[in-house]
């Protein structure tokens, strides 16, 4: 569609912007979650 229409196109994309999502607080994105879950499974080598 971008290139047969590209005024509809970006019009399209205008009309359907999204507020930005408040932030996380520390340690509970998905990103934080996976890290913790995956040091918990691995030995220490200390």
């Amino acid at each position: 569609m971008l290139l047969p229409h590209p005024i509809l196109s970006i019009r399209h994309l205008l009309h359907e912007r999204r507020e930005v999502p408040p932030k996380p607080k520390a340690g509970l994105s998905n990103r934080a979650r996976r890290k913790a879950q995956s040091s918990d499974k691995q030995p220490s080598d200390k």
